[in-house]
């Protein structure tokens, strides 16, 4: 039998714990994934990877010597991560189990990444080179590679299709996960960047004008753009299996960054919150482990992870 692309879309194909700890790590913690049992946190300037488990926040490894480390994926067994790293191998493989070292890949500037239940996609922001990599899980081997757009971020799997996101162009384009056909570009202002996917419906952060917009994954109709609080700057973004959570940080040490959750099936504001505890001024990566929502503050160069 083969995966449920539904479930790994929805990153729902593993178990969900429940603990709640706020613990430091590496300096610019950003990008986040959860593997079913532990929380993986890429910290930019700190060239380093770090496992917690989810159930007691304890700090199981610490992948160091990676290039500005930036977002991460997980296969089932392994986690990817993306290096905006030049010259030098732009994506590496870290062993979920026990956080070996596996391979890094020459794949130019790699930013945002998503994986479809067999490949990892890989978005590539290097000169010349501007695309999707379409990536092999047992080796690393591209086996295809899709030129689209510039300046490229997020990268995410609604269990058909990989959206990408073009920052510099303001486009959204949908390509078929089976071949990278280019299904549809579609316009969404405001600088789109990261994605979370509800099911049916594509959120895209749109930092520029402290949006996150909402689109029909079966044609990318436009269905509602919702404001944040003013003054913040749109980070990362999570589905929770109701609701959409979005982080903000405000460019500042001094003042503080702030989550607002949105109702996935209106776009309604249900709460946006300010200086919780141990949540800095800074938050930028979210993830969801099926239970809780864990927030990495590295958008001013910040070091802990926190849990809302």
């Amino acid at each position: 039998m083969g995966p449920n692309l539904a479930a790994i879309a929805l990153h729902k194909w593993y178990p969900a714990n429940q603990t709640g700890i706020t613990i430091p790590v590496g300096n610019g913690a950003g990008g986040m994934v959860f593997d079913g049992a532990n929380i993986w946190v890429a910290s930019y300037f700190d060239g380093s990877v770090t496992k917690i488990q989810a159930a007691t926040g304890t700090i199981l490894a610490t992948v160091s010597g990676l290039s500005y480390p930036y977002q991460l994926a997980y296969d089932g067994a392994n986690i990817w991560v993306t290096m905006i790293n030049s010259p030098g191998p732009g994506l590496a493989k870290i062993r979920a189990s026990d956080a070996a070292m596996l391979g890094t890949f020459n794949i130019g500037l790699a930013t945002g990444i998503a994986f479809d239940g067999t490949y990892v996609w890989v978005a590539n922001v290097a000169s010349g080179t501007f695309g999707v990599s379409k990536v092999r899980t047992g080796d690393g081997f591209v086996v295809g590679s899709f030129p689209i757009g510039g300046s490229l971020q997020g990268v995410t799997f609604d269990g058909a299709n990989i959206w990408v996101a073009d920052q510099g162009d303001n486009i959204v384009t949908k390509l078929r996960a089976s071949d990278g056909a280019v299904l549809g570009t579609f316009t969404v202002p405001g600088s789109p960047t990261y994605f979370a996917f509800d099911g049916t419906n594509i959120w895209i952060t749109t930092p520029s004008n402290a949006c996150v917009t909402k689109l029909q994954a079966s044609d990318g109709t436009i269905l509602g753009t919702f404001a944040i609080a003013a003054g913040a700057s749109v980070s990362g973004i999570t589905f929770d299996g109701s609701n959409i959570w979005v982080t903000a940080s405000v460019g500042s040490s001094s003042a503080p960054g702030n989550i607002t959750e949105f109702r996935a099936s209106d776009g309604t504001v249900i709460g946006t919150f300010w200086s919780q505890p141990n949540v800095l001024s800074a938050p930028d990566g979210i993830v969801f482990d099926g239970v809780n929502l864990w927030i990495a503050n590295g958008a001013n160069g910040d070091s802990s992870v926190s849990k809302l």
